[in-house]
């Protein structure tokens, strides 16, 4: 509100305002979750010139995609869904490299720029993305109940904690990036997808975007998950769940020790004495390389 010259802007109610773009912080008027930079209004002045008059009305923006201030999409940071072509892979389509995430321009990458607290971060008990096998993937997807899609109901059409189609295609995306791109920070799941093609066919299939798109390579069946009505809000609050539960280093280790004696000519002398050790690192030792024998054990 401008206000006036005796009376200060704080004074005045603002005025209400509908179908605006989302530009909330959580209610405590702080942010709780470093994922809710997703929420900021993001102008998007691109166009699409594969579009010809329509060019300021994409869905997507190809790699030919230019800068255009003509134009100003209504939208929100794309944190929690699939990131535009143009931002995504650099070298997409190109022949001399295999694409990679365009770290340096993708709104996930904001997550390593920014964080809530300036403690030390813990890392204990998250799951490590480049090593989980798939069950604990599975369990860590799984059973997120999502309350900011009004338009999830319990018991309907929708779903208010993602269906089994949508944690298996989480499974399959973090399995088949690791693949190709160890993962060096779990804003890289932004990434993720579900298409044996990926990147190269990118955003199909992507696991945080409209997830009722992820079909065949899942089931092999060519419907869709039957979400009829699952918004950005509700893929962003599952990627937020799952990105504060996800690691890419691990500090807990099992180191296999198999010892045996040998003669001169190297025969054995010896049965073979097997040690597993349990070792984990102490992550809050203030820079201190340090380590701990949790247990041994013999078997």
């Amino acid at each position: 509100s401008a206000g006036s010259d005796s009376t200060l802007p704080t004074g005045l109610s603002p005025a209400p305002y509908t179908n605006m773009p989302p530009t909330r912080i959580s209610n405590a008027g702080s942010y709780s979750n470093i994922c809710e930079l997703g929420a900021i209004f993001d102008p998007m002045q691109w166009s699409e010139p594969s579009l010809g008059s329509w060019e300021g009305k994409f869905t997507n923006l190809s790699a030919s995609a230019v800068a255009n201030n003509a134009y100003g999409g209504g939208t929100s940071l794309r944190i929690g869904r699939w990131e535009y072509t143009r931002f995504a892979f650099t070298n997409f389509g190109g022949t001399a490299s295999i694409p990679s995430p365009a770290m340096g321009i993708a709104n996930a990458s904001l997550l390593d720029i920014f964080t809530l607290s300036n403690s030390t971060v813990d890392n204990g008990g998250k799951i490590n993305l480049n090593t989980a096998p798939g069950p604990v993937l599975a369990a860590l997807a799984g059973g997120c109940r999502l309350t900011s899609d009004s338009a999830l109901q319990p018991g309907g059409t929708n779903f208010f904690i993602p269906p089994g189609m949508a944690t298996n295609a989480f499974v399959l995306g973090v399995q088949r990036f690791r693949a190709r791109y160890p993962f060096y920070s779990p804003s890289q799941l932004g990434f993720i997808s579900a298409s044996a093609s990926s990147p190269t066919d990118w955003p199909k299939d992507a696991v945080f975007g409209n997830t009722n798109s992820i079909t065949n390579s899942i089931t092999t069946a060519a419907t869709s998950m039957g979400i009829t009505a699952w918004s950005d809000r509700a893929a962003e609050e599952w990627f937020a769940k799952i990105f504060g539960l996800s690691s890419t280093t691990s500090f807990n280790f099992r180191v296999y020790v198999a010892v045996q004696l040998l003669d001169a000519k190297g025969q054995p002398t010896s049965t073979i004495e097997r040690r597993l050790f349990h070792i984990y690192c102490d992550y809050n030792s203030s820079g201190q390389l340090s380590t701990k024998q949790a247990g041994e054990y013999l078997y």
